[in-house]
């Protein structure tokens, strides 16, 4: 029973409390050649175009827009970051693209 709850605990991250300072500096080396500065640029992959920040920051929860980041979303590839700099660029989209 410890062992399953342990495997859980390692699962999850909490993505809340990221620094948007420091976001900004992730974002634009892993996200803004695709969804730009302002977060609509929608860069077409293979016919599709990268999603509008803008909107998806709103309503995604930090565990949806995490789990896009990491494990990729249609045409989008996984992104390779830890979970500092997944909460971080996160805390950043909230800042710039929230409402």
């Amino acid at each position: 029973m410890i062992l399953i709850l342990s495997l859980f605990a390692c699962g999850s991250a909490d993505y809340s409390g990221g620094d948007a300072t420091a976001g900004a500096e992730v974002y634009a080396s892993t996200c803004e050649s695709c969804h730009g500065a302002d977060g609509m640029l929608g860069v077409e992959v293979n016919g599709v175009a990268a999603a509008d920040l803008t909107f998806e920051t709103n309503d995604l929860s930090d565990d949806g827009i995490a789990d896009a980041i990491l494990n990729g979303v249609g045409e989008m590839p996984a992104q390779a970051l830890d979970d500092t700099q997944t909460a971080d660029c996160i805390a950043y989209m909230r800042a710039t693209f929230g409402s």
